[in-house]
């Protein structure tokens, strides 16, 4: 059910029934892929390809369109600094085969970073901090809550303290909210 329901909010699946609204606007087939360019995506394993963190973050963009200030910006607030300052090469610096070099806290904010580069209005974060360890879930939670600022958040999660910080809490159990 709730991969169902995220995968509806990507607008990779439409709905069997009803329709999702944001703003009082329907999503259709002519606005869906705004609304897709507007949603940011963390999912439960981040992929990392084996290559330097600026083609992990930007993902496909040629050379001459990454945007060096974003990188930067991005990964200060997906609070990655002191990992690229301690990587050889800094942001040209690879990740190692599956981030092989990285730690799952360091892995899950690339992929904050990642959603943000193209500056989303809306972030979904599909048990993001899963896998982690408790201090490095608040670590995590803690960068995430800072971006609520800027960023509607949508946050799947299992455990009860991902959420204690959530405006508004969902509980989906048995196909129903």
């Amino acid at each position: 059910g709730k991969t169902t329901l995220i995968n509806i909010l990507l607008g990779l699946i439409a709905p069997d029934k009803g329709s999702v609204m944001v703003d009082n606007a329907k999503i259709t087939g002519k606005n869906i892929c705004s609304w897709r360019a507007s949603i940011g995506y963390v999912p439960q394993d981040v992929f990392v390809s084996d290559d330097s963190i600026i083609n992990n973050i930007t993902f496909g963009r040629k050379e001459g369109e990454i945007n060096m200030s974003v990188i930067k910006e991005v990964t200060s607030l997906a609070e990655l600094d002191e990992f690229v300052q301690s990587t050889t090469g800094g942001y040209h610096g690879g990740l190692g085969e599956r981030g092989s070099k990285m730690s799952g806290g360091q892995r899950q904010r690339l992929g904050i970073a990642r959603a943000l580069y193209n500056a989303p209005s809306a972030i979904v974060f599909d048990e993001a901090t899963r896998a982690l360890d408790s201090i490095t879930e608040r670590k995590i939670m803690d960068s995430i809550h800072n971006l609520q600022k800027n960023h509607t958040i949508i946050m799947v999660a299992h455990r009860v303290s991902t959420l204690r910080r959530c405006d508004v809490i969902y509980m989906l159990k048995n196909g129903k909210i």
